[in-house]
């Protein structure tokens, strides 16, 4: 019965070692895929985050000569054709632009249109931009007549009664009694 105990105490401290040694192998493995993994995220992360990298933002204000904002100006960057419009202040913005050269357009109705040729190669861009006024005209007085179809029925060459149904409409008139009423017209009603 000893020589079944020992036999088994030297089977199950084998057994100990060799899940031992079997367990350590699993966690090397384990341990070479988990550096792998990790070089991986490591490597897309940063690819990702310098791919981020080559968009700018640029922003700037639109001023006259004199110094005030031009409100509403409307700014186009070509060749992309993104478009945006300056706040009250002259104040612009535009946003995940990719480094490279560009003609920023400014154009409004109160300012003469102007073209700009930018570069960029930096994360944030700023172009301020003086443009010319444009000269003010004044128009001339500017007269406008007309009639309206009632007039130029009554004043035609014809006789003819206009008869205004809007007032017919708030009278409980039958037509007969609404065009008794017009001058010269006469309507019988003796039925049969």
């Amino acid at each position: 019965m000893l020589s079944f105990l020992e036999n088994w105490v030297a089977y199950i401290c084998d057994r100990k070692v060799s899940l031992f040694r079997l367990f350590l192998n699993r966690m090397q493995n384990y341990s070479r895929y988990m550096k792998q993994i990790l070089l991986f995220l490591y490597f897309s992360i940063t690819i990702s985050a310098f791919a981020q990298a080559q968009v700018a933002k640029i922003s700037g204000k639109i001023t006259v000569e004199n110094g005030t904002g031009v409100d509403g100006a409307i700014l186009t960057l070509k060749p992309l054709g993104k478009q945006i419009i300056a706040d009250e202040k002259g104040n612009y913005q535009f946003t995940g632009i990719p480094f490279g050269s560009y003609t920023l357009e400014v154009s409004s109705m109160e300012i003469v249109f102007k073209t700009l040729d930018v570069k960029i190669d930096k994360a944030v861009n700023v172009f301020n931009v003086t443009v010319k006024a444009k000269e003010n005209k004044v128009l001339n007085e500017v007269s406008i007549t007309g009639k309206t179809e009632k007039k130029k029925m009554e004043t035609s060459g014809f006789a003819v009664a206009v008869i205004e149904t809007k007032e017919a409409s708030l009278r409980n008139l039958t037509t007969n009694e609404l065009l008794d009423r017009a001058v010269g017209v006469r309507v019988r009603q003796n039925g049969g």
